[in-house]
């Protein structure tokens, strides 16, 4: 979705939305339908969630319908993607919103920050990681490719379960780790890992 060289560049010109969104979407649900019920139960009760790197939107989209009680965010600073993400879903979901800027705008302000399949695309994805949590006030959800090798295009690092992202940072402890295997999906042909990270009482 963004190149290695500009991080917050537009999406690579070869990148069309339907296919995106139709990525974005198995991502998506595989992330839905693979938390554990208490985590689910947990964000239900939150009031305001973002979506950060959200492209096209598929993913802000399918949390505001899961979670009809929750204010979603989607926020990207690509202009087309929020573009697109706006006139698609912004008039028939009454609980979300598409902003492009940086998620620090937001402030401690978020009960939930989701982050799929961004943190590959940077040298050093420590610090964008660690961001988040200066935004999410109890939960952070991030979703990566687990142990690729070879690097695809874009793609700068690889992660498993021991980096290089913390184990707990500001606060923040890395609770539940879930694998999927996405082997013959048409969209990834590896394994997937979630990991959610909750903020001490």
């Amino acid at each position: 979705m963004i190149t290695p060289t500009k991080p917050y560049n537009v999406f690579p010109k070869d990148y069309a939305p339907a296919r995106s969104d139709e990525q974005t979407a198995l991502f998506y649900n595989i992330m839905l339908s693979t938390l554990p019920e208490p985590v689910k139960q947990e964000i239900s009760k939150y009031r305001l969630m973002v979506d950060v790197g959200c492209g096209y939107g598929a993913g802000t989209a399918m949390f505001a319908t899961a979670f009809p009680g929750l204010w979603c965010i989607g926020m990207d600073v690509a202009p087309d993607a929020i573009v697109h993400s706006t006139k698609l879903y912004q008039q028939v979901l009454p609980n979300i919103q598409f902003l492009q800027r940086r998620v620090e705008c937001l402030g401690n302000n978020v009960d939930l920050a989701v982050c799929s399949n961004m943190l590959e695309h940077y040298d050093d994805p420590v610090p964008e990681f660690t961001r988040l949590t200066t935004v999410a006030t109890k939960m952070i959800i991030v979703m990566v490719p687990h142990k690729e090798d070879p690097l695809t295009r874009y793609h700068r690092v690889t992660f498993t379960e021991h980096g290089p992202l913390p184990f707990a940072v500001n606060g923040f402890t890395r609770k539940e780790v879930m694998l999927y295997d996405c082997r013959g999906t048409g969209y990834w042909h590896g394994d997937q890992i979630i990991m959610v990270y909750r903020k001490a009482a």
